[in-house]
């Protein structure tokens, strides 16, 4: 179903400011769940370049209709796969795959947004993904899920290089939003970083 008129939060623009360089206006747009034309508009309101893609005129087989993605969003967490299975004449398995890029879950206790806001916050500290569902409360095929339909980047383990220019940089008075755009990162993830690696020495 597309979120047509639906206010954006700060998840959605997180997605698309973080992954516009990367995923067209369209896989954006196919992620969050809203028109094309939606997420063009709100690039061009925060000022945002979206990779170009190319118009492809062969629809994919077996793609998912609208209906059929609405009905997933409608009843995923309230009626089993098995049930959704016979209901849409797609086997099981289609029903899981589906799920997991809509970042859905089957389970009766979907993602709050308190979660996700703190599964943010720890990918971008570099824990494993195990490690995260240990502290959210949660299973680590749903965190990985969950990353996976968030689009967010696998390269948030800091590298020694990143570090020791964070510390040269520190030691040179810059400020964290100076550092992160050295570095690549956002202010948040420079300040906690510095902090912990700061008290373990």
């Amino acid at each position: 179903m597309k979120n047509k008129g639906k206010r954006w939060d700060k998840v959605d623009r997180a997605i698309l400011t973080t992954h516009a360089k990367y995923h067209t206006a369209s896989e954006i747009a196919e992620k969050l769940g809203r028109p094309v034309s939606g997420v063009q508009s709100k690039a061009r309101d925060l000022g945002i370049t979206l990779k170009r893609g190319y118009n492809l005129t062969i629809p994919k087989p077996n793609a998912w209709s609208e209906d059929e993605l609405e009905y997933l969003h409608k009843n995923a967490g309230k009626k089993t796969s098995v049930e959704m299975s016979k209901e849409l004449n797609r086997s099981v398995y289609a029903i899981k795959i589906m799920a997991t890029r809509q970042g859905l879950s089957l389970q009766k206790n979907p993602w709050t947004e308190s979660e996700i806001d703190r599964l943010i916050e720890l990918h971008g500290l570099g824990l494993s993904d195990k490690a995260i569902a240990k502290k959210i409360g949660r299973e680590s095929e749903s965190v990985r899920a969950k990353i996976t339909y968030l689009m967010l980047p696998k390269n948030y383990i800091w590298t020694d290089k990143e570090i020791e220019t964070l510390f040269k940089l520190k030691a040179e008075g810059k400020s964290s939003t100076q550092i992160a755009k050295v570095i690549g990162r956002t202010p948040q993830s420079v300040r906690k970083k510095y902090a912990r690696l700061k008290n373990a020495r």
